[in-house]
């Protein structure tokens, strides 16, 4: 094997795994010092997904009173801290108090520089990537523990295909022609 293609073997074999890629969540640590989501998976959560990109003020509000109240029994659409961001001209350096914020109730590695820049140049992503990692850290986390479930059934085709109907027509367009 050459040297080349043998490093690159070892790289691949010692990448580490991403969370999203599993079927289950089994593996992630809300004690772990580094973010458990990466800050582009953010469609692995689709309701969050939506409402970061659509309604960030709303899933910051959630986000933040999930801090407070990991159960989200008191958890009010539009709250407080919802209200304040809809109310700041310049969101990202709101987002980037959270986000150290966070990062300092629960331990995760990182600095203000690193908040700021991923607040100022992906703040949807980063307002998603926050959720989900306040959900998991509070211990509600995934959302919905059963994911997709795919049909129990299989498909079935149609008893006739639109090329027979369209043959079958035309036969008996002909036929009749022919009388």
């Amino acid at each position: 094997m050459e040297p080349k293609q043998h490093h690159t073997q070892q790289q691949q074999q010692s990448a580490p795994q991403h969370p999203d890629q599993h079927q289950n969540n089994a593996h992630l640590d809300p004690h772990s010092s580094q973010w458990q989501f990466g800050l582009f998976d953010c469609c692995g959560d689709m309701k969050a997904c939506l409402l970061g990109c659509c309604l960030p003020s709303v899933l910051h509000g959630k986000t933040m009173q999930r801090m407070h109240d990991p159960s989200l029994q008191s958890h009010e659409l539009l709250n407080h801290e919802c209200m304040v961001w809809c109310c700041m001209p310049r969101t990202w350096l709101y987002n980037t108090a959270t986000r150290t914020r966070i990062r300092e109730k629960y331990g995760i590695e990182g600095d203000a520089s690193s908040d700021f820049k991923t607040s100022y140049f992906c703040r949807c992503c980063a307002l998603i990537q926050q959720d989900r990692e306040v959900a998991l850290r509070a211990g509600h986390y995934p959302p919905d523990p059963q994911g997709y479930q795919g049909q129990t059934q299989g498909m079935q085709m149609p008893r006739h295909s639109g090329v027979q109907d369209a043959q079958e027509h035309k036969g008996h367009r002909h036929h009749r022609q022919e009388r």
